[in-house]
């Protein structure tokens, strides 16, 4: 029978999840990479659903490619016709672009993993594409950070606006929005090599 493929199905995903039980479709659990690696987002699974998957998946390889072949070699070994795979929660993104694109069903493409993902990738992206984009650039270090605000211009504007944001997280983690430059100095340095929400950093 046909199945549907969620990974990390936290969050809205586990909403997901739950919506494919209803109908009566099975639905495969896929999980990214080790449980313990997962923590971070276990527990935004809304309170109170429900949630029945025919079969679990998970990790024993950290190498994410080694992972994605074994996760494969198992979807492969079950008696269901896989015509959906979905990103449950930011951290299966990777994941599902990959499973996606070698099962040969509907795909964003693991080509374009990182764009969607990366904040920074994706306004470059949209750059390239001939639309109005912000100022930006990604620092990895606070001299980084006032290279960009001196040659940007923009501290001149008024009132002063900038903001900070982690490159990777989800919602509005991180984000931060910032009225003079010991503002940003602060965001950037409690945001700089820290872990997100997501276990990411």
């Amino acid at each position: 029978s046909d199945a549907v493929v969620v990974v990390d199905p936290f969050s809205t995903g586990a909403m997901v999840a739950a919506y494919a039980n209803n109908y009566g479709v099975p639905v495969i659990c896929v999980y990214s990479a080790k449980l313990e690696a997962l923590k971070e987002v276990e527990n935004l699974v809304p309170q109170g659903l429900e949630l029945h998957f025919d079969h679990v998946i998970g990790q024993e390889s950290d190498d994410a490619e080694e992972a994605v072949a074994q996760t494969l070699a198992k979807i492969g070994s079950l008696p269901l016709n896989v015509i959906a795979v979905l990103a449950g929660a930011e951290t299966g993104v990777g994941m599902a672009d990959k499973l996606s694109d070698a099962l040969s069903v509907r795909t964003n493409g693991a080509d374009s993993t990182e764009p969607r993902r990366n904040k920074y990738l994706m306004g470059e992206k949209v750059r390239a594409a001939g639309v109005r984009a912000v100022a930006q650039r990604e620092c990895g270090s606070w001299e980084d950070v006032v290279s960009f605000l001196e040659e940007s211009g923009l501290e001149a504007h008024e009132p002063y606006r900038i903001i900070c944001k982690p490159t990777e997280s989800a919602g509005s983690d991180g984000v931060t929005l910032c009225k003079s430059r010991e503002d940003v100095e602060a965001a950037f340095k409690k945001l700089n090599k820290s872990t997100n929400q997501l276990g990411m950093w």
